[in-house]
């Protein structure tokens, strides 16, 4: 279990189609698929196909939760302010604190599986007394080509610029925010994914280096551009 301390939990409250409707014009996935038991990578970006946030998106009952960092809890909430009214939800946020789990099976809010682990969160009044590093959370999601807005240095970037294109974005649901961008660029064959993780035993000075640096059991684990 890891203590995720910067994040922040946005709960949408409503009628859940309601809060479907509004989340699947504004964000990168198809919020149709989201069930409590399975949670969502998802994005927010703006007209120009520029990420703005990225977040978890989980279900509880009607609920929805739009789960990211701290830094970005202003700016999603501003963005869906002028739709609240309109679909008749209302926004808080959710006072519990954000676990990040990764175990072999996950049963609830699971939004990444494969052969050998299960990644999800869990929600809880209280902190955990087992608790691993948040570095060592975010590098297990770097293995598997899960990266997040925070981790890069350099803002302003599409999707396909910082590997969301995998794992994050919908090319079959209808329109959201950037989408005719998106989904031109992908079409296209106009991939931009630099990212490569790389480690090192010396802490690197490159400038193709597009991430914060993680040290690791006495290595140095970085997101680099591709040559």
């Amino acid at each position: 279990m890891t203590l995720l301390e910067n994040y922040k939990s946005l709960r949408l409250i409503g009628n859940a189609e309601n809060i479907q409707q509004m989340l699947q014009g504004q964000l990168t996935s198809d919020i149709y698929e989201v069930t409590e038991s399975y949670s969502q990578l998802s994005a927010m970006c703006d007209e120009k196909g520029f990420v703005i946030a990225d977040m978890f998106v989980s279900k509880e009952r009607e609920d929805y939760l739009l789960t990211l960092h701290e830094s970005l809890v202003d700016t999603v909430s501003t963005e869906l302010e002028r739709y609240l009214p309109f679909y008749k939800v209302s926004c808080e946020i959710d006072s519990r604190l954000v676990i990040g789990i990764i175990k072999d099976n996950i049963d609830k809010h699971r939004y990444f599986k494969n052969k050998q682990k299960s990644f999800g969160l869990e929600f809880l009044s209280t902190a955990p007394s087992d608790i691993k590093s948040v570095q060592e959370w975010k590098l297990l999601h770097w293995q598997q080509g899960i990266y997040f807005l925070q981790d890069f240095i350099k803002q302003g970037l599409r999707p396909q610029e910082i590997g969301f294109e995998e794992n994050r974005i919908s090319f079959s649901k209808g329109c959201y925010r950037g989408q005719e961008i998106i989904a031109r660029m992908h079409y296209l064959n106009k991939k931009k994914i630099p990212t490569s993780l790389m480690s090192s035993e010396e802490k690197p000075e490159d400038k193709k280096i597009l991430s914060e640096i993680i040290l690791h059991e006495n290595l140095y684990w970085f997101l680099q551009k591709s040559k």
